[in-house]
């Protein structure tokens, strides 16, 4: 190798020196902020070294869940470990690619839809901004939910450039111990800690007997869960090697999602086990309508649940309440919406909130209406056709491989995925940071080993 092609790379490290040397100095006045200093500079480090690691850490972030969450501006916004974990490794794969000169842009079946939904997304707010309606401040925090956007979405590219087809079963593997994890995070909070009830203040909602683990709420944990439990059954369906484990992962991951006692996570899991008994093992029909019988016979908070669907109980007409606020701030914007992640600030000045911070003033009760009602029709049909083409591409990807682990992951995300859509029309689910890690980071996974087979 070459003075000339190692002097990039040593350009890196020299940087990282410099600000190990400069973490030094800061820590002997500031320990906190010199220690922060040095675990970024450390996780810079390290990925830059092993990309793989980097990504590795990120999906560790969905055990530590809303721990650690950091309120900025008055509670508006929030600053989570992750927001902060993974740019930094973004940006060191990207110092990485750029030395390699590796930083282009593969030809992905997503490349143009994810490029018009970003469009969409940021012209949305140049739009509220220009109307004059939002405060700097507001458009601040809402400008730092794009930020998010791109955040999450890098991951996807992240994900396909580190997998090899010989490695994905690890990367599966290491999904269902995180899944373990957060299950068993979720028993241990059932049992420590029933009543959330006390941090209400903090703008959490009261759940009473109800599995959250590190997430906080049981309603977003049920569509992770859901989309875990239909993911481990497919690759059961597929692999010898590993049966076991997948089985394993998805019958506590089951055990855990009833725990939740989220309907929206009870009907988006029976749409995604639907789909995939359809399209992969029939007779899981049969099993799944015997295991949902059994569960509803002998767990009375579950026919509590169902039941309340019917009579409309008080979180039921909350919900419905939520979708038509939407509908009337729809109606007064209809095209491009009143600005991505501004309608909390809307939702005040309708008289439809008192409180900002709150943790879901941020959305409504349907991630369809919240696309609607902040970016319009224009963003709500560019962000179908991206759910649209998301699920084509692993569908094809499913039916042209011929790995049996890459067909199971993409035959299970495509019912995962479904089941996550609906899901997402109860609670903002879509959206929701670590359910979108997850949905970008296995479709990276996914596409990174078919790429993989298309260069062989």
């Amino acid at each position: 190798m070459s003075v000339l092609a190692l002097a990039p790379r040593a350009g890196v490290w020299a940087v990282v020196a410099v600000a190990a040397v400069g973490t030094a100095l800061v820590t002997v006045w500031q320990p906190l902020v010199g220690l922060a200093l040095g675990l970024a500079a450390l996780t810079f480090a390290l990925t830059f070294r092993w990309p793989g690691l980097g990504l590795a850490l990120a999906l560790l972030t969905l055990i530590i869940g809303q721990v650690g969450r950091i309120p900025l501006f008055g509670s508006e916004v929030a600053i989570l470990p992750n927001d902060v974990l993974i740019p930094l490794v973004v940006l060191a794969w990207l110092a990485r690619q750029l030395v390699d000169r590796r930083l282009t842009v593969r030809a992905s079946p997503l490349r143009n839809i994810l490029l018009i939904v970003s469009g969409v997304l940021v012209l949305s707010l140049v739009v509220a901004w220009l109307s004059g309606a939002f405060s700097n401040r507001q458009l601040l925090v809402a400008g730092s939910y794009i930020l998010r956007w791109f955040e999450y979405l890098a991951l996807f590219f992240l994900a396909r450039s580190v997998v090899r087809t010989n490695t994905l079963w690890s990367w599966l593997v290491f999904f269902g111990l995180i899944t373990l994890a957060l299950a068993g995070l979720g028993f241990l909070q059932l049992s420590v800690v029933p009543d959330f009830s006390a941090y209400v203040p903090q703008g959490w909602d009261p759940h009473v007997g109800r599995l959250l683990a590190t997430w906080f709420d049981p309603n977003f944990l049920a569509g992770f869960l859901g989309f875990a439990v239909v993911l481990f059954l497919s690759l059961a369906t597929e692999r010898v090697t590993g049966r076991w484990f997948s089985l394993g992962v998805a019958a506590v991951a089951i055990v855990a999602l009833v725990l939740t006692f989220s309907r929206s996570g009870y009907l988006g899991f029976m749409v995604g086990f639907g789909v995939l008994a359809i399209v992969r093992a029939r007779h899981f029909l049969s099993l799944g309508v015997l295991a949902l019988l059994v569960t509803f016979l002998f767990v009375p908070r579950v026919q509590e649940r169902v039941i309340g669907i019917r009579s409309l109980d008080e979180t039921a007409q909350l919900r419905i309440e939520s979708w038509r606020n939407a509908l009337e701030v729809i109606a007064d914007h209809p095209w491009l919406g009143v600005g991505y992640n501004t309608y909390r600030y809307v939702q005040v000045r309708y008289g439809f909130l008192d409180d900002v911070a709150r943790h879901s003033a941020g959305g409504s009760d349907s991630s369809l209406l919240t696309i609607a009602v902040t970016t319009g029709v224009v963003g709500l049909m560019v962000f179908l056709a991206l759910l649209a083409r998301m699920l084509q591409s692993a569908w094809m990807a499913a039916r042209l491989t011929r790995d049996p682990t890459v067909r199971a992951l993409g035959y299970g995300f495509v019912a995962g995925l479904l089941g996550l859509i609906v899901h997402g029309q109860f609670v903002n689910g879509l959206l929701y940071p670590h359910l979108l890690e997850v949905q970008w980071v296995m479709l990276g996974l996914l596409l990174g080993c078919r790429d993989q087979e298309k260069r062989v």
